[in-house]
């Protein structure tokens, strides 16, 4: 199974970024204590970033995701076995037994079907990352992965529940150098389902909370599906890609707040750039909402209740999808 990694942990704390709020309309003003400032080209800005972040790094990359589920079965299908538990190599402990012989895909249509995988139980367990003794993960909580077999089309499904109850999944990574240490944690509350197609089309749906922290007091939280609803991501053909539903963050950088999203057509990127080079966004929050239509040059079309803003270049673009907004 795969585990929050050190790689992950750093991408996430990347150097904050300037937050502009282009004086446009505040939560206070649009009469919704959540909602996003959307009144401007930055905050357009800010938001695209924010929901390709979401999409790519907390949601693409989580630990257990994808198909990595299916190859981790400590049982066959047909119920949970007594659990195993096992001493960590550097402290703690992990039960493991194979996951319930079924599972109710409730953001799939609510079919229940038979499943087969595994789930793992820690208390401080602590790992050496790699061969590198000052670089070490300690997991807590528990992690549920498992997948079905592959359908007549060769489709298949997966989820993993992170958590249980109000306990979240977490790890944290400590790295010490040079007489200095740091430390980057992340926690993980909710469930992900995931449908995967022969020719790897992906549909990812998750309700989910995650919260990250380092050593200097650094502290996020980001929300998919707030309001009970799975925030979708879905990859068609690996170029085209499709968004819905609602999220809500809180950092250091932003005010943050809640939005939903949703792409009329589906973004296409630029191979070489990696910028949309067609395709919608649609933003909405509070009483506002920002639409924006990218070109084939990677500069878009930006709109705020209908009315057009400033475009955002190609440059503009391409810099918000490769810094941390907030």
């Amino acid at each position: 199974m795969k585990h929050l990694h050190l790689r992950l942990c750093l991408s996430l704390m990347l150097p904050l970024a300037a937050c502009g709020g282009g004086g446009g309309d505040t939560s206070s003003s649009s009469g919704d204590s959540q909602a996003l400032s959307l009144g401007s080209d930055s905050d357009a800005a800010r938001e695209l970033a924010m929901v390709m972040q979401l999409a790519a790094q907390r949601l693409g990359e989580l630990p257990g995701h994808g198909s990595s589920a299916s190859s981790s079965t400590a049982g066959s299908v047909g119920g949970a076995k007594a659990a195993q538990q096992s001493s960590c190599s550097g402290g703690g402990t992990v039960s493991s037994q194979a996951a319930p012989g079924t599972h109710d895909f409730s953001y799939f249509g609510a079919q229940t079907l038979s499943v087969s995988g595994e789930q793992k139980q820690y208390a401080q367990c602590v790992q050496p990352l790699g061969s590198a003794s000052s670089e070490s993960e300690t997991l807590n909580g528990s992690i549920e992965s498992a997948s079905t077999a592959a359908a007549g089309d060769g489709s298949r499904l997966y989820y993993q529940l992170l958590g249980s109850g109000s306990s979240s999944y977490s790890s944290m990574v400590s790295v010490s150098s040079g007489g200095s240490s740091a430390s980057f944690s992340a926690s993980y509350l909710g469930e992900v389902e995931t449908q995967l197609q022969s020719n790897g089309d992906e549909d990812i749906r998750a309700v989910l909370q995650t919260r990250v922290s380092d050593s200097q007091n650094d502290s996020r939280v980001y929300t998919f599906g707030p309001n009970g609803a799975p925030f979708i991501v879905a990859l068609n053909n690996g170029v085209a890609l499709s968004l819905s539903g609602s999220y809500q963050y809180q950092t250091p950088g932003c005010s943050g707040g809640r939005a939903s999203v949703a792409t009329p057509s589906a973004l296409q990127f630029d191979s070489s750039s990696g910028v949309p080079v067609a395709g919608e966004l649609e933003l909405n929050s509070g009483s506002h909402q920002l639409h924006l239509v990218f070109q084939t040059d990677g500069s878009a079309v930006v709109q705020l209740d209908g009315a057009t803003l400033a475009p955002l270049s190609a440059t503009q673009v391409h810099s918000a999808l490769w810094r941390n907004p907030c």
